[in-house]
């Protein structure tokens, strides 16, 4: 499901569906979204990225549904591939920024399997990109 509207974009139409995906809630839909780009790469630097985003959505998927343990072993993967990285930006993220915006969704999760249902919807920011809900 890829957005003609973007072909000016520096960045490819599946990752910022992906995140368009993502930032509606719909973790699974963006998982799929982005696993269309990510198997068709080599073994690269990218790759690596775009597996740890679809991680992180398969984190909040499991989130979703109540399961804690596979939510934090996703996020711990998805923490992993993105630190391997060595950068402080990625395909426009701020890795560093994405992490501490995304731990406390899983990070209490390591000693409490609760999951608190009070914290707003994750959202992921691309500057220069519409991929937040209020820009559609």
């Amino acid at each position: 499901m890829t957005n003609p509207i973007d072909n000016d974009s520096a960045y490819a139409a599946e990752y910022l569906e992906a995140l368009r995906l993502f930032n509606r809630g719909l973790f699974f839909e963006s998982h799929e979204e982005l696993e269309q780009l990510w198997v068709r790469l080599p073994k690269s630097p990218d790759k690596t990225f775009y597996q740890a985003i679809i991680h992180i959505a398969a984190a909040f998927l499991h989130r979703s549904r109540e399961r804690a343990k596979p939510a934090l072993a996703q996020y711990k993967r998805a923490t992993d591939k993105l630190l391997s990285l060595e950068k402080i930006t990625y395909q426009g993220l701020n890795i560093p920024e994405l992490l501490d915006r995304m731990s406390p969704y899983f990070l209490p999760l390591e000693s409490n399997p609760v999951i608190d249902s009070t914290l707003a919807q994750p959202v992921i920011d691309l500057p220069g990109e519409k991929v937040t809900p209020s820009e559609f």
